[in-house]
């Protein structure tokens, strides 16, 4: 059990830290997620009643889309010069990429998450009406299994040649009953 924590750790500290480094995908994310809120901000002159209304999509839909940004990349790092091959090859189980990935993608999003999310508030003049923390506990879970999802189908679709189109078309159908 140890070993395979020290595993999971290992794989999640490569790919947070390659990522800090580069600061491409969450850079990326961020950018994205700010552009639509911006766009949709500037497009739409609502009333308060309707952008209650309509916050919680609008809020999801920007950070599924830039979150689809930074599933792309997660295997990309691996696919040049056989990388993956050679991930896979050592003596570390297949779901312990995974977990580590995931959780490496997680904490990405969450990155995303912080900063955008109160810029909606911001942008839109609302306040946070009833409790945070169902608030908190309800960006938790539908970013957990948005990306618990995503992973697994961006390592699917990382070896085609157009992984960066097919994982929206795969993904979007399935992460319909994990935000409903």
């Amino acid at each position: 059990m140890r070993r395979a924590l020290a595993l999971i750790i290992t794989i999640f500290k490569k790919d947070l830290v390659s990522e800090l480094r580069a600061k491409e995908s969450v850079v990326t994310m961020v950018t994205f997620s700010v552009l639509i809120l911006v766009l949709f901000s500037m497009a739409f002159e609502p009333s308060r009643e309707t952008v209650r209304e309509i916050l919680p999509g609008l809020i999801w839909m920007s950070l599924i889309f830039s979150g689809i940004l930074g599933l792309n990349r997660t295997y990309a790092r691996e696919r040049f010069n056989d990388c993956l091959i050679g991930i896979l090859s050592s003596p570390i189980a297949p779901y312990h990429i995974y977990i580590g990935k995931a959780a490496s993608s997680l904490v990405q999003l969450f990155i995303v998450e912080i900063i955008t999310f109160p810029l909606y508030f911001v942008f839109y003049d609302l306040e946070i009406d009833g409790s945070l923390g169902i608030l908190l506990l309800t960006m938790l879970l539908g970013s957990v299994g948005f990306i618990l999802v995503g992973t697994f189908l961006a390592a699917l679709t990382s070896s085609l040649r157009s992984n960066d189109a097919l994982l929206p078309v795969i993904l979007f159908p399935l992460l319909v009953p994990v935000l409903l």
